[in-house]
C-alpha cells in the first residue's frame, strides 16, 4: 500500500512491498500517485531491480562472503566504514558521481578522517566491487555497475624498505627477546613472532599458528593456512627450524600488530612494518635458492608480486657480479 504525504518539494510516496521498500518526491500529487502504482505493481511481480538497499547487500556480503575468509575483520570495519559514507540508501541510487565523491572523500580526507594512499584506495575499491559485482551478477539485486567510467588513483610504487639488523636488533632488545628461550611475556611473543617472520617469510596470522602440530620438525616443513591456501606446506632452514621450535603463541594478530608498533616508534625505526620482515626473509632467501624454490617457499603465483619483496640494494647486487 502506497502513502502519499505533502512534502516541502511537493508530494512524497513511500512504498513497502513484500519486504521492500521505495520512496521518491514529486512536484504534483498527480505524478506521485500514478507512480505508485506503477511502482506497486513492479514490486508486487517481483520485476524491481534495485529496490534493495545498500545495508542489505552488506549484510548479504558479510554473511556469505566475508565470513569465509581470514581477512573477514578488515572487510567488516571497511565495509561499516562505507556504509556510514553512503548512507542507507537503495543501490540503484548509487552511481558513478556518488563512486567519484567516495573516491575523494578517500584520497583528501577531511577534519574527522585521515587521508589514504592511492593504494588503499585501490585494495577498498575492490572490496566494494566486489559486493556490487554480487549484488547485480548472482543476487539479482541491481542492473548497472557504479564503478564503470570511474577512474581510480594509481597504486603506489612498491615498498624498498629492507630491515637492517642494527634495527632489528633494536627491536628484539625493547622487546625483551632472549635466544634460545620461550616467551614469557606478550612482549617476547612478539619479538619470537619477528624472529619467525625474519627468517621464513611467513605473515603475521601464518606465524601465529606456528606450533608443535603444524611444525614437522624432522622434515623441518610448517603446515599452515595461508592467506591463499587452505593448507601450505612451507619449507624452512635449520636456522629458522630453532626459532619455530619455540613457537606456542597465546597473542592474537591484533595483539601482535599493536605491541611492535609500540617497540618501532620506541627505537624510532621509522615506517618498518612487522610485513617487511616477509620482505627481508624473501631477499635473503633469494641469494640461496633459484625464483621457482622461491615462489614455492613464499606461496606466490604471480611472480611479478614475489619481486615486490626482493629488496637488495643494487649496490650488494653489484658487489656479487
Amino acid at each position: 500500500m502506497a502513502s502519499i504525504l505533502p512534502h516541502p518539494k511537493g508530494w512524497r510516496v513511500q512504498l513497502t512491498v513484500k519486504g521492500e521498500r521505495d520512496s521518491k518526491v514529486f512536484e504534483s500529487k498527480r505524478e506521485a500517485q500514478q507512480w505508485a502504482a506503477m511502482r506497486e505493481t513492479e514490486m508486487r511481480n517481483g520485476s524491481f531491480v534495485g529496490g534493495k538497499l545498500f545495508s542489505q547487500a552488506i549484510a548479504r556480503y558479510l554473511s556469505e562472503v566475508s565470513s569465509k575468509k581470514d581477512g573477514e575483520k578488515w572487510e567488516r570495519l571497511r565495509l561499516d566504514a562505507m556504509l556510514t559514507h553512503f548512507g542507507d540508501v537503495r543501490l540503484s541510487d548509487i552511481r558513478q558521481p556518488e563512486i567519484a565523491a567516495w573516491r575523494d572523500f578517500r584520497i583528501n580526507g577531511d577534519k574527522d578522517h585521515r587521508s589514504v594512499i592511492g593504494s588503499t584506495v585501490q585494495r577498498e575499491r575492490n572490496l566494494l566491487r566486489n559486493v556490487f559485482t554480487k549484488a547485480r551478477d548472482e543476487w539479482k539485486w541491481m542492473d548497472h555497475d557504479p564503478f564503470k567510467g570511474v577512474e581510480m588513483p594509481k597504486e603506489n610504487d612498491a615498498r624498498t624498505a629492507l630491515w637492517g639488523w642494527k634495527r632489528i636488533v633494536a627491536i628484539l632488545r625493547f622487546l625483551g627477546y632472549r635466544p634460545g628461550k620461550a616467551p614469557e611475556t606478550d612482549y617476547q611473543q612478539v619479538a619470537l613472532a619477528f624472529m619467525i617472520g625474519l627468517h621464513t617469510s611467513l605473515r603475521a596470522s601464518e606465524i601465529l599458528r606456528v606450533n608443535t602440530e603444524t611444525l614437522n620438525v624432522e622434515t623441518r616443513v610448517i603446515r599452515v593456512k595461508t592467506k591463499t591456501m587452505k593448507l601450505a606446506q612451507i619449507p624452512i632452514t635449520r636456522r629458522a627450524l630453532k626459532v619455530c621450535r619455540l613457537a606456542n603463541f597465546t597473542i592474537d594478530a591484533a595483539n601482535l600488530d599493536a605491541l611492535f608498533r609500540k617497540a618501532r616508534d620506541g627505537t624510532m625505526a621509522g615506517d618498518f612494518t612487522f610485513h617487511d620482515s616477509r620482505a627481508f626473509a624473501l631477499t635473503m632467501l633469494a641469494a640461496r635458492v633459484d625464483l621457482k624454490t622461491l615462489a614455492r617457499i613464499s606461496q606466490h603465483k604471480d611472480v611479478n608480486m614475489l619481486m615486490r619483496y626482493f629488496r637488495e640494494s643494487p649496490e650488494n647486487i653489484a658487489n656479487r657480479l
